[in-house]
């Protein structure tokens, strides 16, 4: 996977196949991607960020996850290229796929 930043366009472009995921930014003016899940409880939420914490470690590329009762925010951009990378795009789509095959 490519270590360049996707552009604004690029990144919207790519967010059309995530309905549920969201261009932001972060740390001031870097970009990201985000999605607020929601959950019955509490216990479900950290269920969900373990499982995406198990992710991450293999891939080695970590989010910012926020858990709250009855949700988790994950948010994907690339600290050292400085926005949103193709690897990003990627750990979205597999938290989504965790997600929408109940993993949670």
């Amino acid at each position: 996977m490519s270590n360049a930043c996707l552009n604004h366009a690029e990144i919207d472009d790519v967010l059309q196949g995530f309905p549920h995921w969201q261009h932001c930014q972060v740390e001031g003016d870097l970009d990201a991607i985000q999605q607020q899940f929601s959950f019955a409880d509490f216990a479900a939420a950290m269920n969900f960020a373990t499982q995406i914490a198990a992710a991450a470690e293999q891939a080695d590329h970590h989010p910012r996850m926020i858990v709250e009762w009855g949700r988790l925010q994950l948010l994907w951009w690339s600290h050292s290229a400085g926005g949103v990378t193709t690897a990003d795009v990627a750990m979205a789509k597999q938290a989504q796929q965790l997600f929408d095959a109940g993993v949670a």
